[in-house]
């Protein structure tokens, strides 16, 4: 079973590798770029969403472990006026699926899709998001990243992936 760790219990040179593997995911799937945090809380009559980034450590069941970057959706002030369910399977519909495929004698294959909030397709997301980069990650004070695609913990994520498979699948 994954186990969630502390950020105490996550310090150290190879929780460093992980942090820095991780951050360079975000980077090679383009999911941010860098702004000011001056110009864009100088824009005049324009509020902006701004939130912190934050590290979850997990250690995988095989022993691997994990750091994955995430934003503070909790604290997205425009959380409950954005379309964020996508169509996913129930536990009751996954058993039906499953009782199915064994009446029919069907083989069931799986996949996994590495990073896959990452590989969105940023033209579909139309959400003015900023972030607070992690101290670790040697940014400015003035510096924020402006997301370009929906990142983890974001309530529209799953809905943004969703839209990419079905963009991609039409």
């Amino acid at each position: 079973k994954t186990r969630i760790l502390p950020a105490s219990e996550s310090e150290g040179p190879e929780w460093d590798t992980k942090r820095r593997e991780e951050f360079m995911k975000l980077v090679g799937n383009d999911t941010h770029v860098l702004a000011s945090r001056k110009k864009v809380s100088g824009r005049k009559g324009k509020r902006f969403n701004l939130l912190r980034m934050i590290w979850i450590y997990t250690i995988k069941a095989d022993g691997r472990k994990k750091a994955r970057l995430c934003v503070q959706g909790c604290k997205d002030w425009e959380k409950k006026d954005i379309l964020s369910s996508s169509p996913t399977l129930g536990r009751e519909s996954f058993r039906l699926v499953l009782f199915a495929l064994t009446q029919m004698r069907w083989e069931c294959l799986s996949g996994d899709v590495p990073n896959a909030f990452l590989q969105q397709d940023g033209s579909l997301w139309d959400r003015e998001i900023y972030c607070i980069a992690p101290d670790c990650l040697g940014f400015g004070s003035d510096d924020i990243l402006h997301m370009q695609k929906a990142a983890y913990w974001l309530v529209d994520a799953p809905l943004q992936w969703y839209a990419t498979l079905d963009k991609w699948f039409s």
